[in-house]
């Protein structure tokens, strides 16, 4: 796995944002049960300018990921778009989370 991500973060810094793309898409298919994973392809794609795509992602991965690693992406997810993409929906996506889930106090952090 740590192999791989360097691998796509080398890609990523070269600007062959193509080849990472695809290092990304065999990670997902190897390690697509792991959130780490999912997370990584985000960031490159929110940082790519791709915020789309990113948000695209996050249904994908909530289908493939299993139902306790739900929230912990969806964390993920809102924070990558409070910071580089559209404040805004970051910020209602941490409210639904916080709102959802009121017990799990490692999200007020």
């Amino acid at each position: 796995l740590t192999i791989y991500t360097e691998l796509a973060k080398l890609y990523a810094s070269t600007d062959k944002p193509e080849e990472a793309i695809k290092i990304y898409e065999i990670m997902i298919k190897k390690f697509g049960s792991t959130v780490p994973v999912w997370q990584s392809y985000g960031h490159f794609l929110f940082k790519a300018g791709k915020p789309e795509e990113a948000r695209a992602l996050l249904n994908k991965a909530l289908q493939k990921l299993p139902q306790r690693s739900h929230v912990d992406i969806a964390l993920k997810f809102a924070l990558l778009e409070y910071k580089n993409g559209n404040i805004v929906r970051g910020r209602t996506m941490l409210d639904g989370i916080v709102t959802n889930y009121p017990k799990k106090t490692d999200v007020w952090n």
